[in-house]
């Protein structure tokens, strides 16, 4: 993903995630070796991301509306969805400024699978 991210001369994202992957600095590590600047929600904004991501677990369905709030709340920047919960209630027909790092591990095990 970084790589990808490199290749396309992106300097700044915002980052989606979970309170655990944020105080972990879980993707902030690569991508500040890769010399890319990351942006988060302010601690009561990272709340309504927590709540929406408990909310998908515990199988809540139309919260695509809420995640594209929180995507606004980055923008300008491409946001990175960094929780697999994310992933799954992004409407990517209207998350046009997003990088699903789920989506492309599975387009690179689809590509590494045509390729064996």
């Amino acid at each position: 993903m970084v790589a990808n991210l490199v290749q396309n001369n992106v300097r700044k994202v915002g980052l989606l995630a979970s309170p655990t992957t944020i105080h972990t600095k879980l993707y902030e590590m690569a991508l500040h070796q890769a010399e890319i600047q990351v942006f988060t929600l302010n601690e009561e904004q990272q709340l309504v991301t927590e709540h929406l991501i408990r909310q998908t677990i515990a199988g809540q369905q139309g919260l695509a509306k809420k995640l594209n709030r929180q995507i606004q709340e980055l923008s300008p920047h491409l946001v990175i969805l960094g929780c697999t919960e994310l992933s799954v209630i992004a409407d990517k027909n209207k998350c046009q400024k997003t990088v699903d790092p789920l989506e492309l591990a599975v387009n690179e095990i689809f590509r590494e699978v045509r390729h064996a």
